[in-house]
């Protein structure tokens, strides 16, 4: 449900005591403080500052508007789950994503506002008590009494570009002041005083200027506010454009979203200078964009290239850019290609011609040069890649143009990732230690050469981890210096002249151990993963973790959308190449980052196998068997290639199949997770317990359900045996 003005909902409240619990955060915090004081006061309700720290008791607690819950933040999850049981909680306007797990649990106790429609439909797909989902606008657009700011005119712009975890690949000008980091102070969000002397500086500081730049939300809620001019780009995610869309655009005129305007000077036509806004296009197909400056003049898309028309009849020019840039027609190159030259990588230079890409969303483009060579664009990025695997290079440019790769100001060669020596898959925080999940490549990486920062503090080894044989992994392990890990954790890692360095997520291990739980990397076989899904939750798993061996897409993100499934982007190049050592890579790396993330402490057991593997003991579930062996650790199941009768892609009682090969030969396993330190894909592991082994059971392995026979697969079974199971125990 829609509430324009969220006093009719707080109005309900008038004859309530009310605890308002303030969101930890900088000084765009404070601005929502600032609103949501005002309306409190200005309606007379009844309340008092709490404590996010506290648990309460039948209260009724309002949590403050923000973007708390979007996956990278835990404060306002925190509080919840300690404060969710007796108390009546009502979520003030807030931008909300990858939460699916935790809305889900939640009860009829909890009133989610969102503050934009993209958060509002993703709230109601995934919490159970639709009736309790309201959407509303930010609580910073009621702040009042801003004339004193609002009648200064002010000279110049203002740059106030964001710097932290959800900056973009925006160019920073070097007179950049991050104000909500600048103005952030203690207490900014939870002492009434400062609260209110920390938006009024913003207000004062935006008012001297005339023209603000920013991609901070509040900023630019704070300049629209004051009728400044605003150049509103986005963030990392969605949040800046949907609250635009929702509440700035045809509402305040001096706020323009960057990303859908293109800026037009220097034609010799001087009529056709200016900025064009959007609109949609009448009768034209759904992927065309149109860009109006005013009736006469209009700027449109027609089959990948850009036209300026004049009373929507006569074509002045045909032109190759992109929105948010700033171009000189005088300048362009009309065609509808991309030209890349200058390379260190000599092989990559030449003409990339348009061609559909597979297995993408339809917003994605691609260009090929040949086979081997691909250039596509990913997130407003555009990647190269060798083979369809190896990245080389992450660039920023238009259709159209020519452009010099060693001039580019973005990220340089491979993924920040891969150093010359080893990838480093992953790094995670966990039972007070840091993990760093890594390859070996050809020899193991010397650790007196990896300098590890967290929270700018050096950290000292205290374990490794390592398997130099056929199939490697390397598992630094690292102490955490007993930080403080209420804070956020920021990790660099430097060797060899090249840094890495983000934040890191940490694994809290649950209170009550799990018993069974599955992982896997796949690629383009995602399609089999619904019946995959359906089988192993009735043979007893509780969770899955799904890792992608590539770039996400919404199709996939789709398909794998289950509570209880948790989907990982993995993108590494499965091989290495023939320079190297060794062959494996992100396999490897992919089945000890679920081991020690997600499986240790967490869960009893593990199963590690493909989509298209199907472990089966007559008679009785998995889980009840494991039940029944207590003693045994590793649980290993018999290659057996198989065929269904019909074309459908799932398990069924007529089979196809081929004699069990010999264990170890294609199998796979189901660990105890306490008695493992290290594994093989189809067995042979470094046991922390001697090893109690049952190798006598089966798995079916439908060796014709991918896309390609793989190296690896027959084409057919020579003397195929008929069989019938038995499926009515599941």
């Amino acid at each position: 449900m829609e509430i324009k003005d969220i006093r009719i909902f707080l109005s309900n409240y008038l004859n309530q005591e009310i605890i308002y619990i303030p969101n930890p955060g900088n000084a765009g915090d404070s601005l929502i403080a600032f609103g949501t004081i005002q309306i409190f006061n200005e309606l007379g309700l009844n309340w008092k500052m709490g404590n996010i720290s506290n648990e309460y008791h039948n209260k009724t607690l309002f949590y403050a508007g923000g973007g708390n819950l979007v996956g990278l933040y835990d404060y306002c999850k925190k509080f919840i789950e300690k404060n969710k049981n007796d108390n009546k909680i009502i979520i003030l306007p807030h931008t909300i994503k990858s939460e699916d797990k935790f809305l889900s649990n939640l009860n009829d106790n909890i009133i989610i506002f969102c503050r934009e429609e993209t958060s509002y439909n993703y709230v109601l797909k995934v919490f159970n008590h639709k009736k309790n989902v309201y959407l509303s606008k930010d609580m910073a657009f009621y702040i009042n009494n801003l004339n004193k700011y609002k009648i200064i005119k002010g000279n110049g712009v203002c740059n106030a570009y964001r710097t932290d975890q959800e900056k973009t690949n925006i160019k920073i000008p070097k007179n950049n002041e991050d104000l909500s980091e600048k103005f952030k102070k203690w207490g900014n969000t939870n002492k009434i005083n400062v609260i209110k002397d920390v938006s009024l500086s913003i207000f004062d500081y935006l008012s001297k200027f005339e023209t603000i730049n920013t991609n901070r939300l509040h900023i630019a809620i704070a300049g629209t506010l004051l009728d400044k001019k605003v150049n509103f780009y986005s963030n990392s995610y969605y949040k800046n454009k949907s609250v635009f869309e929702y509440s700035i655009n045809n509402i305040y005129k001096n706020t323009i979203f960057m990303i859908n305007i293109v800026k037009i000077k220097g034609s010799n036509n001087n009529s056709i200078n200016g900025i064009y806004k959007v609109q949609p296009l009448r009768n034209v197909d759904e992927n065309t964009k149109s860009y109006y400056k005013d009736e006469q003049y209009q700027l449109y898309r027609y089959k990948n290239k850009w036209r300026i028309a004049h009373n929507g009849k006569k074509v002045y020019l045909e032109l190759s850019f992109c929105e948010g840039k700033e171009w000189d027609i005088d300048e362009l190159d009309l065609k509808n290609i991309v030209k890349i030259k200058g390379s260190n990588n000599n092989s990559i230079n030449g003409i990339y011609k348009v061609q559909p890409l597979r297995n993408v969303d339809e917003n994605t483009k691609s260009y090929y040069k040949d086979e081997q060579y691909q250039l596509y664009r990913y997130k407003n990025k555009w990647r190269i890649a060798h083979n369809g695997e190896i990245v080389y290079l992450e660039l920023s440019f238009c259709e159209g143009k020519e452009w010099n790769i060693d001039e580019l100001d973005l990220t340089n060669i491979e993924s920040e990732n891969i150093f010359h020596d080893f990838t480093l898959f992953d790094v995670f925080w966990k039972n007070n230690l840091i993990y760093l999940i890594l390859s070996i490549n050809n020899n193991i990486v010397d650790e007196s050469k990896l300098n590890v920062y967290l929270n700018k503090t050096k950290i000292k080894l205290k374990q490794k981890i390592i398997k130099d044989k056929y199939e490697p992994t390397l598992i630094f392990i690292y102490d955490d210096n007993s930080i403080d890990i209420s804070k956020k954790l920021f990790i660099q890692v430097f060797f060899d002249g090249k840094e890495y360095s983000k934040e890191i997520e940490k694994i809290v291990n649950k209170e009550k151990s799990n018993f069974l739980c599955l992982t896997t990397l796949f690629k383009d076989d995602y399609n089999l993963f619904p019946n995959f899904y359906n089988y192993y939750k009735r043979q007893g798993v509780q969770h899955f973790f799904m890792y992608y061996n590539g770039l996400l897409n919404n199709k996939i993100k789709e398909i794998f959308n289950y509570k209880d499934v948790t989907l990982i982007e993995w993108n590494f190049r499965y091989w290495n190449p023939k320079k190297y050592k060794y062959r494996h890579h992100a396999q490897l790396g992919q089945m000890h980052h679920a081991l020690y993330k997600y499986g240790k402490d967490n869960y009893e057991y593990m199963i590690f196998n493909d989509l298209d593997e199907y472990l089966f003991i007559p008679n009785i579930k998995l889980v009840e068997y494991i039940k029944l062996n207590t003693n045994i650790n590793v649980f290993g199941f018999k290659n057996i290639w198989a065929k269904t009768k019909s074309k459908q892609k799932k398990l069924e009682e007529n089979l196809d199949i081929s004699e069990p090969s010999p264990f170890r030969k294609r199998s796979k396993c189901i660990y105890m997770v306490s008695s493992i330190e290290t594994i093989n894909i189809h067995h042979n592991c470094t046991m922390l317990k001697k090893e109690n082994l049952i190798c006598d059971n089966y798995m079916f392995h439908f060796y014709n359900w991918g896309d390609s026979q793989g190296p690896h697969r027959p084409d057919s079974i020579e003397t195929p045996i008929s069989k019938k199971i038995n499926l009515n125990f599941l």
